[in-house]
């Protein structure tokens, strides 16, 4: 009786106050606790590229006195097509300390959960706590990408930027080697300059000739350290101080026959990803160089993915001359690959040639083949970025392609109201974006369009891709209900859209408030994914997780004037995940937030970017850290760690003129940012804010361009609260 009454006691302890052990806090629910484990990709072969194994070691915290661990265990599954469901087996456990070798996993994304069973003490069930983590076995691989180098005499200058996991990976130092073909040669060494994601290294008096070169890296995933290769590449370099003009190309003989100039015809992921459909639905894409079919996976917005045992193929143009070679560039090593002359079943058939790939690029060469139209099929993995085909060409003419027309982008700048009756302009472009109906061209830059809360826009190309970095796609939505300027006869604007494919969520989304807005459509609910931006990095569907309900960036109640317009804040890439109990329902700091932004609302237009952030956050009291959820169908959300307001109106709310005339003294603006964790019953308070100049400093992103008088490093709480 008295060791169960001192048992008890232990308990009840347990319940009025919680201990610290390895860090965490254990408190009753919570009997055993996983700590976020540390893994590394290993690369066995050495030759720079994630081999598919994995070490995890982890820690367990848990009270010894009521807990007796038996046993550790992990259950994990690839996302690869040619996943076959769960693998399972035993850590090593070694006091607290759990660790496991994984091996034979694909590249790409895995899920996997760790299981601890456990027994209590005096009780005679088994009980089993559970987490679970995402494993991607490609991003902790360290790459160098966008590659351009120029060449000057004997110096040559190669840039590049640096793709990685940054919040996974530390990445020490970066150096490249360049050597020759000769047996002679030992290599140049130097090291690489890093400046945020920028890579940049310079090979110096070098003897002419083609020079080959490989950037490396080390880097480290928790506590183990490996090496990577980066990129490899070549440069024909010519002697320092050559003046000597070259000798004039000979005149052709007219009476003897002239070989065909050689024609290169490419083809790349980036242009053609809208053509991706799948394995059963092929899809043919039409450039400068004829018609390709595409075959395959959209893998994660950045390859075209081939698999073995899949009716997967590319197949090239058809050209007038003979194929002499096909180079592919690949995301990550490759292991058979086949050029055929037919598509095939799910195992390839007709195979004119076999090659194994290596690093990131591989190459076929045709030149004893005649054929002038080929399918690429793969035995293994295969994720292409770009293909390139030369053959003869057709002639002795320039071949080079026509470049294809620049998308036109639309109108003039056109006047923008903040005055009365919230009259709204700028320049539309093309004008329509309503559902089903004419695609609306992306902005190029933000000083294209005189839309007062954009943020600052890098896409030169229009292609709705942030030219500095591809993993973040705009697309702008004008109102689909027919809604119009009050000063020209054109669509007004409804939102744009700033969404991370990196995060899986909004990065931004910029909008005007206004009451032209507000009608008596309703709440619609037609969650659906943005049909401007590439289906696979978005949300599938609008399913919950991580405690988090579906959170708009621009509210429905905000975009009620018709249902049209309603719907298109249903669409996933307005859509953050926001903790359901304590953030955005009802007493929530973020809901509180929302509703003192609608008493911001003017006569003149409120403009407001509304934004999340990723990193580690802390202020007013809460903090948050970097995790991913399962989210909206994915396994592989971010869930923000804050998320904030951008504000911009004039001060008297009524002035009549467009903010782009007003004087400083005329405007104000601020930002609200709310830690995710913050308290429920929060209300927004001076110690939330900050001046939009701090804002920018904290995220990176430029807010209100377009309004160069906006007193963006001062702010007044008194105006806003």
């Amino acid at each position: 009786m008295y060791k169960l009454l001192k048992h008890i006691v232990l308990v009840l302890s347990l319940l009025l106050c919680s201990c610290e052990e390895g860090g965490i806090a254990i408190t009753t629910g919570q009997d055993v606790t996983f700590v976020m484990p540390e893994y590394l990709v290993e690369d066995a072969s050495a030759d720079g590229v994630a081999d598919g194994s994995a070490y995890i070691e982890g820690r367990l915290t848990y009270n010894a006195d009521i807990v007796t661990i038996t046993s550790v265990s992990l259950s994990w599954r690839s996302d690869s097509p040619l996943s076959e469901g769960y693998t399972h087996a035993e850590c090593a456990l070694d006091g607290r300390n759990y660790s496991i070798l994984l091996e034979g996993l694909p590249v790409g994304r895995c899920e996997f959960y760790l299981r601890a069973n456990y027994y209590k003490v005096d009780s005679v069930t088994k009980e089993q706590v559970s987490d679970h983590y995402t494993l991607d076995v490609s991003s902790l691989q360290p790459r160098l990408v966008d590659v351009a180098s120029e060449v000057e005499g004997s110096t040559a200058t190669v840039t590049g930027r640096l793709k990685y996991d940054a919040e996974q990976v530390t990445l020490a130092l970066v150096r490249a080697l360049g050597y020759t073909a000769e047996e002679s040669s030992e290599g140049v060494e130097t090291t690489c300059v890093v400046e945020g994601d920028l890579c940049t290294f310079t090979f110096e008096e070098l003897p002419a000739g083609e020079y080959t070169y490989c950037v490396t890296a080390d880097y480290q995933v928790g506590k183990r350290v490996a090496m990577a290769t980066l990129h490899t590449g070549s440069l024909t370099l010519s002697t320092s101080g050559d003046t000597t003009e070259p000798e004039p190309e000979p005149t052709p003989d007219p009476d003897t026959p002239q070989q065909p100039a050689t024609l290169t015809a490419t083809l790349t992921y980036d242009e053609a990803k809208g053509s991706i459909a799948g394995y059963k639905s092929p899809q043919t894409y039409t450039n400068s160089y004829g018609e390709w079919t595409i075959c395959a996976y959209d893998y994660g917005s950045s390859a075209m993915q081939l698999n073995d045992g899949k009716v997967a193929y590319i197949k090239t143009p058809t050209f007038e001359q003979n194929i002499t070679s096909i180079e592919l560039t690949t995301l990550y090593y490759t292991d058979d690959l086949y050029i055929c002359s037919a598509a095939g079943t799910t195992s390839a058939s007709g195979i004119i040639k076999s090659f194994r790939g290596g690093g990131y690029t591989a190459t076929a060469d045709l030149s004893d083949t005649e054929c002038r139209s080929v399918y690429i099929r793969s035995g293994a993995c295969v994720r292409i970025s770009s293909i390139t085909v030369t053959c003869a060409g057709t002639s002795s003419e320039d071949n080079t392609p026509d470049t294809p027309d620049t998308p036109d982008n639309g109108g003039g700048s056109g006047s923008e109201g903040d005055g009365t009756g919230g009259s709204e302009g700028g320049n539309d472009g093309n004008e329509g974006g309503t559902d089903g109906g004419e695609v609306v061209t992306p902005p190029t830059t933000t000083s294209t369009l005189s839309w007062a809360e954009l943020p600052v826009i890098t896409d030169g190309d229009g292609d709705g891709v942030c030219d500095s970095d591809n993993t973040l796609y705009y697309a702008r939505h004008l109102c689909a209900g027919g809604e119009k300027n009050a000063q020209r006869d054109a669509a007004a604007r409804n939102y744009t859209v700033c969404f991370s494919a990196r995060h899986h969520c909004p990065l931004w989304v910029a909008a005007p408030r206004h009451s032209m807005y507000e009608g008596s459509s309703g709440r619609n609910d037609s969650y659906r994914q943005d049909p401007d931006i590439p289906e696979s990095v978005q949300y599938s569907s609008k399913s919950t997780g991580g405690g988090c309900n579906k959170g708009h960036m621009i509210g429905s109640a905000e975009r009620t004037s018709s249902v049209a317009t309603n719907k298109q804040v249903f669409y996933y890439s307005n859509i953050a995940p926001q903790y359901s109990s304590t953030f955005n329902t009802g007493g929530g700091a973020w809901n509180n937030l929302e509703d003192h932004i609608d008493g911001l609302v003017c006569k003149d237009t409120l403009y407001v970017v509304v934004g999340c952030y990723f990193e580690a956050f802390s202020r007013n009291g809460a903090s948050a850290s970097p995790s991913t959820i399962s989210f909206g169908g994915r396994s592989d959300v971010s869930c923000p760690t804050m998320f904030y307001y951008a504000l911009l109106r004039t001060k008297s709310g009524a002035s009549g003129k467009r903010v782009q005339e007003c004087s400083a003294d005329e405007l104000q603006c601020a930002a609200f940012t709310i830690c995710h964790k913050m308290a429920k019953g929060h209300k927004p308070e001076a110690a939330d804010m900050m001046s939009i100049s701090e804002l920018e400093q904290l995220t990176g992103v430029t807010y209100f361009p377009n309004v160069p008088s906006a007193p963006k490093s001062s702010f007044s709480p008194s105006d806003w609260l």
